[in-house]
């Protein structure tokens, strides 16, 4: 469960749900040290901008994240501070992912975005959600697999 945010003249909970893919929805974090660089630089950068992440999965070509963000802080610039991190260390870490996925563009993210508030009420279905993407996606796929048999 979040907690209300205090400070001095103010009090807050701002929960919200926030998706992004990454360019040309490229699979980048099939390879496990891509997505466990962004994983850490995810964290980082909400640590950076005291953002607090409540949960997140890394899936192969997209990641959710579940926040809660300060009370002066907007859902589009938390985003960005994620996204613009993110894509800052994977690029410095492995260049060649700009060639090798990105034919030379800049970024690793798609400029897209989805964004929806989470009150008390929804927030451990949301929280779920996000924790079982892996397994979400992958009954997906085995069912998608099973149709066109």
């Amino acid at each position: 469960m979040s907690e209300l945010v205090r400070a001095s003249h103010s009090c807050s909970q701002m929960v919200f749900h926030l998706e992004w893919c990454t360019k040309y929805r490229h699979q980048v974090f099939s390879d496990g040290k891509y997505k466990t660089s962004c994983e850490a630089a995810l964290i980082t950068a909400a640590e950076r901008h005291k953002i607090i992440l409540l949960e997140f999965s890394v899936m192969p070509d997209h990641i959710h994240v579940v926040v809660q963000i300060p009370l002066s802080m907007s859902a589009s610039q938390a985003l960005q501070f994620l996204k613009g991190y993110t894509s800052y260390v994977l690029l410095k870490l492995y260049p060649e992912l700009r060639e090798n996925y990105f034919w030379g563009c800049p970024g690793v993210w798609s400029p897209g975005k989805f964004v929806r508030t989470v009150g008390d009420v929804d927030l451990d279905k949301t929280l779920d959600y996000v924790r079982n993407q892996p397994m979400h996606h992958q009954l997906a796929a085995q069912a998608a697999g099973f149709s066109q048999q």
